[in-house]
């Protein structure tokens, strides 16, 4: 069945013309009745009692929302001179609005990867300690860590690469934190760094005989 488009105008006058509200609606033992405001009964029904609540109410509901969106809609064509420019608005914010739903997903995906990225910056960070590092070296620039790191461990190259290495990846991990905590007030902080024996016992094996190595830096330093 097609249905016809409705107007407000024509709903508005069909409101205009029925018995006044408010209505309500009334079961009783042989049925259910819509009543008006002086009892006269609108219409009777054996069976369908919440046709008659929705009956009731609609005399009252219908003629509200029909006004409501009267009220809008000319607001809306007083910022849009025409019906035409009404539609495009509408149809340009429905797009906004997908596109602000599609970032809403991809941020919801993005943020336990974010977790994942704070967990390994903790990890590298227990690693880091036990380097024993001079105090402000979460500031250090990329040239002065790699000039601590060689010259430090200059007799052994492949300690000295993996330190600064390392040092690397825990320190882009900070700077996207402290990034990301600027963006997103709500991102969790870094972890403070952890002692190595107590990330031996969180994850089951008892550090007891264990030695953490760090590699002798050279005479003098």
């Amino acid at each position: 069945m097609t249905q016809t488009p409705r107007d407000w105008q024509n709903d508005m006058e069909m409101c205009d013309a029925a018995t006044p509200g408010p209505w309500q609606a009334i079961d009783v033992a042989d049925g259910a009745f819509v009543l008006d405001a002086e009892y006269n009964v609108i219409a009777a029904m054996v069976e369908y009692t919440d046709d008659t609540s929705f009956a009731a109410e609609a005399r009252t509901a219908l003629p509200y929302w029909i006004q409501e969106s009267k009220k809008w809609r000319e607001e809306a064509l007083r910022k849009y001179p025409t019906p035409e420019a009404y539609e495009a608005a509408c149809t340009a914010l429905e797009k906004h609005r997908a596109r602000a739903d599609a970032a809403e997903a991809r941020e919801q995906r993005l943020k336990p990867e974010i977790g994942k990225c704070l967990v390994a910056g903790n990890s590298l960070a227990s690693i880091i300690m036990g380097y024993e590092l001079p105090e402000g070296h979460e500031d250090w620039s990329y040239q002065t860590a790699n000039a601590y790191f060689y010259d430090t461990y200059y007799n052994d190259r492949k300690s000295a690469y993996e330190g600064y290495e390392t040092w690397l990846a825990w320190k882009a991990i900070m700077d996207v934190s402290h990034n990301l905590a600027s963006l997103y007030p709500d991102t969790p902080a870094p972890a403070a760094a952890e002692d190595p024996n107590e990330v031996l016992r969180r994850n089951g094996i008892d550090p007891t005989g264990w030695t953490w190595h760090t590699p002798a830096p050279k005479e003098g330093v």
